[in-house]
Parts: structure tokens; sequence; C-alpha cells
């Protein structure tokens, strides 16, 4: 029986979230979230666009900085899953965007219609000023895709 108070296994969804860089300061950034892979790959695409307060996500947004998360088995059926952020991607797995290596984690929460998200990402690339916290929300968005509950 499926628990529809879980996250759902497959998505692509528009997350408006207030990033933290490692220097404390703070802004509101869309972020595009998928996840994948019967559940077990979850991206999450710095759009390097502003967000605002409106209701709805920008129907343009596009990965920028991708970095690649893996499904930690211990959180598989939890209410919260939790993923681990990846160096390498897993032969054959592409993503959009500039593949971002990196170390940290995210955790999703809520159903369909009220995902959150939070994470901590350090990118391993030359510029660290791409290390930073999120906590975000699904918005509505043109782009999105949420896999219906068997």
């Amino acid at each position: 029986m499926i628990d529809h108070s879980l996250p759902p296994q497959g998505f692509v969804i528009a997350v408006r979230a207030t990033i933290v860089g490692r220097l404390g300061a703070s802004h509101k950034e869309w972020l595009i979230a998928s996840r994948w892979g019967d559940g077990s790959y979850l991206s999450i695409a710095r759009t390097l666009v502003r967000a605002s307060a409106a209701a709805t996500a920008p129907e343009d947004l596009a990965p920028r900085l991708s970095a690649l998360a893996v499904l930690d088995a211990r959180s598989a059926g939890s209410s919260a899953p939790y993923f681990a952020f990846t160096t390498q991607p897993p032969s054959g797995v592409r993503l959009a965007g500039h593949f971002a290596p990196s170390l940290g984690g995210v955790s999703v929460a809520g159903d369909a219609q009220s995902m959150r998200l939070r994470g901590d990402v350090h990118c391993l690339d030359d510029d660290s000023r791409h290390g930073f916290q999120f906590n975000g929300a699904r918005m509505v968005w043109v782009g999105e895709f949420i896999e219906a509950a068997a």
C-alpha cells in the first residue's frame, strides 16, 4: 500500500529556496529538484534566478549547476528521506546543466503538494563560493512533473 503522506518516488519541481552562503549572506533563489530511478537519485540544480514572492515559478527556469545525491538506504521508508551528494555520477547518469561534484546531503519531506527540501551542499569544484545551505518549498511551475501514486 502506498503512503500518500510521503514524498513521491519521481518528480521534477521548482523550489523557492532561501540560500545561505558560507559567509552567512542569504537570498531567495529558484532551484529545480528532480527525483528518479525508483526514488534512488535526487538532483538539486541551481538556476541562479532570484526568487520573488510570486505564487508560481517562472516558466523559463533552467538548471545551471547540478549536484547529484543518492538515497541513504536507512532513510528509504521515512517521512523525510535523506540523500547524500556524490562526487561523481554513476555510469550512464547524465544531469542537465554543469555537474557540480559535491559533499553534504538533502532531505525531502511532505507529500506531492507540500514538498519541502533542506540541504547542505559543499561543491568541490575550483570555486568554493558555491558551498551553501538551502531550505525551500515546492511551488507551482509549468515545467513540473510529479509521478502519480500507483
